[in-house]
């Protein structure tokens, strides 16, 4: 709890302000008026400004981009590592709510920025945008599902759902969306997503994939273009049914992922075609990506390591490696570590997490055909390289 959530603690709490949309808003420019971006920054800034966080958040954070052709970013935030809550030890992928440990029903009042209401029905039942007070970035929050619910963190289609919504009302493209599973360094096991802004262009949103079966909405990813094996769904328009089908397909892979025990990491974002480069500032196609991985038993260490040596092939360099590391922005303790950090070696830590080949390969023709039966029963006709709706289009003509 943050020093001023502990001085609230005996006052009555006030109701978190309300938002409230319609699947109309989720497009790609974002909810009308800039509405959601300007809320959540304000009620952010606003709790920051009060010392609602662990620290004050440094801002513009010290950056690099990184040489090389994957254009990997790092940042400095050494108070991320050292001030954060601690980590809850995660010693299976099923684990169970434990309701004597830390959730978020426990966060003060000071935590909660907004609540979400899809207006459609049937409406959806308090969702909570909370701070993360040990941010990466401005506008750093948590999307929590109905968080009376108590469940655990394993990725529900509502949950996918919440964090695809977030995403297409904003009208900021540096908005993004993750998920850590338990068992791949998600902190807390009570259900949530994250989200926060970065004006920076990532290699989640440009990075090639090739589709797993010819025509299929299921792509691949992986060495050279990523330094981490991983799936690649596509959706080349915002609106409300598409939100609609990459949360029931990210559901769909997430559950598959854990019965076959694995591990994952998620991130969303707004982006190119599977085919690769650099999407166009008005391009409204959202990339939903998904890295399987063995299992991490035990809490995630945040700890500057960069003076040790070995690494699992990042020549010395040491980092946690979840959502945001796979997508391409790489935050860092160590100083040290910033300033001398190659692409080759935040690579070879990055990568020493993928899933190997053959398992990968299994798992690929297995989520294939698990992609495949929804989309012939939802009648999806899109481009299998592209994503274009209405079968290919001009870009994939040889």
């Amino acid at each position: 709890m943050s020093a001023s959530g502990a001085a609230d603690a005996g006052r009555p709490s006030p109701p978190p302000e309300v938002f409230r949309y319609s699947d109309a808003e989720l497009r790609s420019g974002g909810a009308p008026g800039r509405r959601f971006d300007e809320a959540l920054l304000r009620l952010w800034d606003a709790r920051m400004e009060a010392g609602a966080f662990r620290y004050a958040l440094r801002s513009p954070l010290p950056t690099r981009r990184l040489p090389g052709p994957l254009g990997l970013l790092v940042q400095l935030n050494p108070e991320r590592a050292a001030l954060r809550r601690p980590a809850q030890h995660a010693q299976r992928l099923d684990q169970p709510f434990q309701p004597e440990l830390f959730n978020f029903t426990r966060v003060p009042p000071t935590e909660i920025l907004l609540e979400m209401r899809r207006s459609e029905p049937p409406e959806s039942p308090g969702d909570l945008v909370l701070i993360n007070a040990s941010p990466l970035e401005r506008g750093h929050v948590l999307l929590v599902p109905a968080p009376g619910l108590r469940l655990p963190q394993a990725l529900t289609e509502r949950a996918a759902r919440l964090g695809l919504d977030a995403l297409l009302l904003s009208s900021r493209r540096g908005l993004r969306v993750g998920f850590n599973s338990l068992c791949a360094l998600a902190s807390v096991n009570h259900l949530h997503l994250h989200a926060y802004y970065l004006e920076r262009a990532l290699l989640a949103e440009w990075a090639p994939a090739a589709a797993v079966e010819e025509g299929g909405p299921l792509h691949a990813l992986g060495p050279p273009s990523h330094p981490a094996r991983g799936f690649l769904l596509y959706e080349d328009e915002a609106s409300a049914d598409a939100a609609a089908r990459l949360a029931r397909r990210l559901h769909a892979v997430a559950s598959r992922l854990a019965l076959r025990g694995y591990a994952h990491n998620v991130f969303v974002c707004r982006g190119a075609p599977p085919c690769g480069g650099v999407a166009a500032p008005t391009s409204g196609g959202v990339r939903a990506l998904v890295w399987p991985r063995e299992p991490c038993l035990g809490a995630k260490e945040l700890a500057p390591r960069a003076e040790e040596d070995g690494g699992g092939g990042g020549g010395g360099a040491r980092f946690n490696v979840a959502l945001c590391e796979l997508a391409g922005h790489v935050p860092l303790a160590s100083r040290r570590l910033f300033e001398t950090i190659t692409e080759a070696q935040a690579a070879g830590v990055i990568g020493g997490h993928s899933l190997a080949e053959q398992p990968f390969r299994a798992l690929a023709r297995e989520l294939a055909a698990l992609v495949r039966e929804d989309a012939a029963g939802t009648g999806d006709d899109r481009c299998g390289t592209c994503g274009a709706s209405g079968g290919e289009s001009a870009a994939c003509e040889p």
